[in-house]
């Protein structure tokens, strides 16, 4: 510990197993065949002082230097075993943050993994994780994780990850290639990337754990077991993405699936969109759970059910959008483009068929109308 910078860092060593093939310091060499570690336990403390606060007061700003993903180690371990440890961390210079990942405050315990055939050396690593386990303090906790893990000068690869959380579960695989891991920082819009992910289902609880204030914006409320069942593929270049799929099951049965080709990421608001909604569907039932009231007057009443197909191309500020929108009361047709660089200026097409206004408006004497008209 430094009490003079307010540092207290300690560890309390449980049960520690180290089976060595060959160390050799000189030749940068660490060859293990096996190590186990139980009931070990490792935390830090920062404490504010004076002489800290001096110091804040007079630091430069360090100069960043480049990444470097280059070990000029040779590292290998055949077996990794953890049982029952743990890692926590408190800066008091900062508040506590409840109900939800406090990253200046937390207590990770009952750490457990398995893995085997780690290897790093250069820019290459691998790693077969089979077993991956922890609780946290504000109430998270991961249940396993496994995947096969290679990475290379121009490659990463992410084979079979499964990951299991009290309320969550994703399964998916992704590959990745680009110039060169030291040049990846500056040259990943134009890096081959592709993932798949099956059955998979998100929990808004884990979500908002790690990310409270997501949807703080959002005029909606969520019931506590919100979820989405999620399946989806891509590849291509990150400038240059193709969307085979993205199907999104929610709520009770709010359908979502879309595919198309995105150009231009990262740079979002350049970004030229080719999305075609395949399907969103969704019920009386579902609108009602997530629409507060304020959003819901009592002088109108939800179709019973809701679909709706249609295609979004250009940018976000200057699209274009065609979708047909049919429902229990009635059919909507609309076309237009939005420019929202020149005084969010707009062009559309609005037909309505057999749209039983008198229904959404509680008032039955008005019936059916058919309509078209241009704005």
């Amino acid at each position: 510990s430094n009490m003079t910078l307010g540092q207290m860092a300690s560890v309390d060593v449980g049960d520690i197993q180290l089976d060595a093939d060959e160390i050799d310091l000189n030749k940068k060499i660490i060859h293990l065949d096996r190590f186990e570690s139980d009931n070990t336990m490792i935390s830090y403390h920062q404490m504010r002082s004076q002489q800290e606060e001096k110091d804040s007061k007079d630091q430069i700003s360090p100069v960043e230097e480049p990444v470097s993903f280059f070990l000029p180690w040779s590292v290998t371990l055949d077996e990794l075993s953890l049982v029952n440890n743990g890692v926590q961390y408190h800066d008091f210079n900062q508040p506590v943050q409840k109900g939800s990942f406090d990253y200046n405050h937390f207590w990770i315990f009952g750490i457990a993994a398995s893995a085997n055939d780690l290897q790093a050396e250069g820019s290459n690593a691998n790693l077969d994780l089979t077993r991956l386990s922890f609780e946290e303090k504000g109430g998270f906790g991961l249940q396993s994780v496994s995947a096969i893990i290679e990475v290379s000068e121009q490659e990463i690869s992410l084979e079979k990850l499964l990951v299991n959380s009290n309320t969550s579960r994703l399964a998916m695989s992704a590959h990745a290639k680009f110039q060169s891991l030291a040049t990846i920082q500056e040259n990943y819009p134009t890096a081959q990337v592709s993932w798949d992910i099956y059955e998979s289902f998100v929990s808004l609880k884990d979500v908002l754990f790690f990310a409270p204030h997501l949807i703080d914006s959002l005029p909606l409320r969520f019931p506590p077991s919100t979820g989405m069942l999620i399946n989806t593929s891509a590849s291509g270049q990150v400038d240059n993405l193709t969307i085979s799929k993205l199907d999104v099951l929610s709520l009770d049965s709010t359908v979502l699936n879309i595919h198309g080709t995105i150009k231009g990421l990262p740079e979002m608001n350049l970004a030229v969109m080719n999305l075609t909604l395949d399907k969103f569907h969704t019920t009386r039932r579902d609108m009602s759970m997530i629409l507060p009231d304020s959003l819901m007057p009592t002088s109108l009443e939800l179709p019973v059910w809701v679909n709706v197909e249609g295609k979004f191309n250009g940018s976000i500020n200057i699209p274009r959008i065609n979708a047909i929108i049919t429902s229990s009361s009635g059919m909507i047709e609309a076309g237009g483009q939005l420019n929202l660089n020149n005084g969010n200026r707009y062009e559309a097409v609005i037909k309505a068929s057999k749209l039983n206004v008198g229904q959404i408006l509680k008032q039955k004497e008005i019936g059916m109308i058919d309509f078209q008209t241009s704005v």
